[in-house]
């Protein structure tokens, strides 16, 4: 019963690539309570973000590190999901997911400046000097970062080079890091994000006059794909 349901949900056509993606966060819940790592749900799932590396495959991965994060019972089921995940994808797609992960993961480059911030306050170091500081190790990263960065934030939100000059750390008592990026698009503003400390899994806020952090979709019995409430990125 479990492999037909796995199979009837998640089958070319029964949802758009863009569905799955949206429906992901019930899915990867449902997970943990499978019998074994090797599920069909599993097995379903991967097979769609092989087929679409760009729109399925982002969103799998960090709702999987959410959950390998989550707790020490977790992990093994999740961490070996991951694993198995990028191994699955081409390898322009896993580079990209490898890119994302050594920048916003909770061991990634912005997290590690972050805590550099933290230690830096701890040790009397003024509010003013922390930015300065923060925008040099912003200045160094910068040069070893491509042109154009995927945010996982969703499939397509992507942003241009760092404008270190009009990064800072915010002045509030758990000292966010506030980036500006220049805009993917030529005639698009300038994009800002607020990367707070503390936060495990850590939280990007679009900050363009609006949250861009849009609907989730799940699954219901009484239709394929139903519309939640706001549920932004965890």
């Amino acid at each position: 019963v479990r492999h037909a349901a796995a199979n009837a949900l998640l089958r070319r056509g029964a949802l758009s690539n863009a569905d799955v993606a949206e429906t992901l966060p019930q899915l990867v819940q449902s997970l943990k309570v499978e019998p074994a790592h090797a599920s069909s749900l599993w097995a379903a799932i991967l097979t769609r973000a092989v087929r679409c590396p760009a729109i399925v495959a982002p969103p799998l991965f960090w709702a999987l590190s959410v959950e390998a994060g989550a707790s020490p019972a977790a992990y093994p089921r999740f961490a070996a999901l991951t694993a198995s995940l990028v191994a699955s994808m081409p390898r322009v797609a896993r580079d990209a997911l490898v890119c994302q992960a050594q920048l916003w993961g909770p061991r990634g480059a912005f997290a590690r400046l972050c805590a550099r911030v933290k230690r830096w306050r701890s040790k009397g170091v003024s509010k003013r000097e922390l930015t300065e500081r923060a925008r040099q190790a912003l200045a160094l990263l910068r040069k070893r970062l491509p042109r154009r960065l995927a945010v996982p934030l969703g499939p397509g939100f992507e942003v241009g080079r760092l404008v270190v000059s009009r990064c800072r750390v915010l002045d509030s008592a758990k000292l966010p890091l506030w980036l500006t990026f220049e805009a993917a698009a030529d005639d698009a503003d300038e994009a800002s994000f607020e990367r707070w400390v503390n936060r495990r899994p850590p939280r990007q806020s679009w900050s363009r006059h609006e949250d861009l952090r849009g609907h989730q979709r799940i699954a219901s019995p009484s239709s394929p794909a139903a519309t939640a409430g706001d549920a932004g990125p965890k």
